[in-house]
């Protein structure tokens, strides 16, 4: 919410009055370059500015890896990712997130091992379960996909894009009285949890619907 970014916004800027020697403070605004306002350029130098205070801080070298994901650079994304699990190996966020860079990386394989991790360490990260159907989905195996998706939305009851995820694979896996009960689901208008139009589109274009896809 803009009113919660604009909150994060001026209290790390006032860290930063403070004490402009905080790593995680420079991380902080950097991230909100990143993620909120779109500004990649930006965003870099504030993660790099962290790095060079405190290259031991895992939240930066987390999230860098994230923007470098984000802009293609996988084997710099990858190095940070390493480094940031290393720096942090009991954190489920930082293991899944390294996941997450291995699978957009096609390192599929790689990222379910890496998931299969991040679940030791955290059994209920729905997020997780997302990476490794993705992992399957992408080699083919819709089967596994489909089991790791319903393994999601165990976790998340009605998360829509595990959701809608679980649909593309049945549909591409041929089970496609399945995936069409997923998508009427999606579109029930009394579901607590909406989907966005993206989600809807990826599942009609693996149903092969494209017109309704692209409308």
């Amino acid at each position: 919410r803009a009113d919660e970014i604009a909150a994060a916004r001026a209290a790390a800027s006032r860290a930063l009055e403070l004490d402009p020697a905080l790593a995680d403070a420079h991380a902080i605004v950097a991230w909100i370059a990143f993620f909120y306002d779109w500004n990649w350029d930006e965003a870099e130098r504030g993660f790099r500015r962290a790095l060079a205070i405190n290259p031991n801080s895992a939240m930066a070298a987390h999230r860098y890896s994230l923007l470098l994901m984000s802009t293609r650079r996988f084997d710099e994304a990858l190095r940070f990712s390493s480094q940031a699990v290393g720096l942090d190996p009991l954190s489920a966020l930082v293991a899944s997130n390294r996941a997450m860079v291995l699978l957009c990386a096609r390192r599929y394989d790689e990222a379910i091992a890496q998931a299969r991790e991040a679940l030791e360490l955290a059994p209920g990260g729905f997020t997780t379960h997302v990476y490794i159907g993705s992992s399957y989905a992408q080699q083919g195996r819709y089967d596994e996909a489909v089991a790791a998706y319903r393994a999601a939305l165990l976790a998340e009851p009605g998360d829509p894009d595990a959701a809608a995820s679980l649909g593309r694979a049945l549909a591409l896996a041929g089970r496609r009285a399945e995936a069409l009960a997923v998508l009427e689901d999606l579109r029930d208008p009394a579901r607590a949890n909406p989907p966005s139009r993206y989600q809807l589109a990826f599942l009609l274009a693996a149903l092969g619907d494209r017109d309704a896809a692209f409308e």
